[in-house]
């Protein structure tokens, strides 16, 4: 994402939609509101000054039932991610490990 502190320019971000607005039934199964660590810092009202020009990565934290998950048959995960375990390859392509990650077809 490129950056700019001007004010004009963080106008022009687009808006921030809440995911998830009271009264509408959870998606994961979990707390409604969403409950979220108590250290997760809240999003800033505007970019630093230090960021001008520059760029940076975030990181999105979601919840994972990794039971359920490791429930699932091998086949059954492969199938949601849509890759093997192992090679990584696009299910539409040969499952060789040492082969490089192709794109699917």
């Amino acid at each position: 994402m490129f950056v700019d502190p001007a004010p004009e320019a963080i106008g022009s971000y687009p808006p921030k939609e809440p995911i998830l607005t009271p009264g509408q039934p959870s998606p994961y199964g979990g707390p409604m509101p969403p409950t979220f660590p108590p250290d997760l810092q809240a999003p800033p009202t505007r970019e630093p000054k230090w960021i001008k020009n520059g760029t940076y990565m975030t990181v999105r934290a979601s919840t994972f039932d990794a039971g359920a998950w490791d429930r699932r048959s091998l086949g059954e995960q492969e199938h949601v991610v849509g890759r093997p375990k192992v090679s990584g390859q696009p299910l539409d392509a040969p499952d060789d490990p040492n082969a490089p990650i192709t794109d699917p077809n």
